[in-house]
């Protein structure tokens, strides 16, 4: 009797060919994607002549000297304290009032609650193009062209109703009896609502925040609209300006772009799960 163990033999693996096309396909688009990006980092460290000569080969040698010269020179060091300030506050302003609102669509009762809502959504339909005179001559008349207040108020009533409808599809996703059970153990709605509902939404919440400033910072044309005064520019005006300023500089031009782009790429970077989850989570409700 023969009481060697038998071998079981897996199975050899096929050549997917199908799926070897599908995935160099995917490479090549990766690299395609990558490489405005790999000629921006690139060019700003070298010279204006080893740009010309080549502009997809590597630096002889890294120099910095691009980026200082955009910060000052071009002025983009003035352009961000300006979009640092406009972009924070609009954000906070606006996330706080849209998750205010939110939170009485989705759990309050009162007269008009659905003519209201429907209301704000149509500002999510309203193009931007259509209100851009009528908002300058009505800050015009307030004397608040070129000014903080004046493109912090814009963006957060631009944005109020797209934070609405998002926030409130999430609010909606958490179980109304957690705060019932918070009321009955004496927490007033307002109390349930900042220590109960707020944590839970959070993935909404920077949803909101991360969407919010990646607009407002690479907002354009009603910066252009309404800032006239050079020291009020946004860093986005100061990019234009710096690519009709210094037109043959190109150093100077890809190291103000590489500048102008960390901030948004950095916030979506670092937040993108929550970003996904937010928008899941608003979306399915």
């Amino acid at each position: 009797m023969n009481n060697k163990p038998t071998t079981r033999r897996l199975p050899r693996p096929h050549l997917n060919l199908g799926r070897l096309i599908l995935e160099g396909l995917i490479v090549l688009l990766c690299l395609a994607w990558l490489s405005p990006f790999y000629l921006l980092i690139v060019n700003t460290f070298k010279t204006m002549s080893q740009i010309t000569a080549n502009p997809l080969s590597l630096p002889k040698a890294v120099r910095w000297d691009a980026y200082a010269r955009a910060w000052d020179q071009a002025h983009l060091g003035d352009y961000y304290k300006n979009s640092i300030v406009i972009s924070a506050v609009s954000v906070v302003l606006s996330v706080s009032f849209s998750s205010l609102a939110a939170y009485a669509f989705s759990r309050l009762r009162f007269v008009g609650k659905q003519a209201l809502f429907f209301f704000l959504l149509a500002g999510v339909m309203l193009p931007l193009q259509i209100v851009l005179i009528p908002l300058y001559r009505l800050l015009n008349r307030l004397d608040l062209l070129s000014t903080y207040q004046g493109m912090i108020a814009l963006y957060v009533a631009f944005t109020i109703p797209f934070g609405v409808f998002i926030l409130t599809g999430f609010y909606k996703s958490i179980p109304v009896e957690i705060e019932e059970a918070a009321l009955i153990d004496g927490c007033s709605r307002f109390q349930s609502y900042w220590r109960i509902v707020l944590p839970l939404a959070a993935p909404g919440l920077v949803t909101m925040i991360i969407l919010e400033f990646i607009w407002f910072w690479n907002e354009y044309l009603v910066a252009l609209t309404m800032i006239q005064k050079e020291a009020m520019r946004t860093v986005m005006l100061g990019v234009m300006v710096m690519a009709n300023t210094f037109q043959l500089d190109f150093s100077l031009l890809t190291a103000g772009i590489i500048i102008a782009v960390v901030p948004p790429i950095l916030v979506y970077l670092f937040f993108q799960k929550y970003l996904i989850r937010g928008l899941t989570a608003g979306a399915l409700k």
